[in-house]
Order: C-alpha cells, then sequence, then structure tokens
C-alpha cells in the first residue's frame, strides 16, 4: 500500500500545483515500477516530474527511458 500511498501524494500536489500558477517540479526517488503511471499522469497534466533510480528504464516499457534520471555510483 506504500507505492499507492505515494502515487496518491504525488497526483495530489502535482494537481494542486497546476492551478496555482507557481508550478513545482517533482522527482520521485523509488526503483519500483509502479511508480511509472503517476509520474506520467503528472506530466499530462503539465507538471515536470521524474524518477531517480539505479535501475535502467524497463525493457517491456523502453518509451519511459525519459521519465528517468540515472543514479549512478
Amino acid at each position: 500500500m506504500v507505492d499507492t500511498a505515494i502515487a496518491a501524494d504525488l497526483l495530489y500536489l502535482a494537481r494542486r500545483s497546476t492551478g496555482s500558477g507557481g508550478g513545482a517540479d517533482f522527482l520521485v526517488l523509488s526503483e519500483d515500477d509502479d511508480m511509472i503511471p503517476p509520474v506520467v499522469v503528472a506530466q499530462a497534466w503539465g507538471v515536470p516530474c521524474r524518477i531517480l533510480r539505479t535501475r535502467d528504464a524497463n525493457r517491456c516499457l523502453p518509451l519511459t527511458k525519459e521519465l528517468l534520471y540515472p543514479l549512478t555510483a
């Protein structure tokens, strides 16, 4: 349920920031592909949002590479 809670918080904050005029950029730190859908929705709402993680894009979702900021050692 943690993934769902984080996704709900992200979308709530992203939606609030779209109407405030002050907009915010969001950076999600997660290795979990469950964070991809809420990031895609936030971007569709015009909110800059990316995922910071060490893994490359999911091979089943190759178009998600643009959503990721790589974290390397």
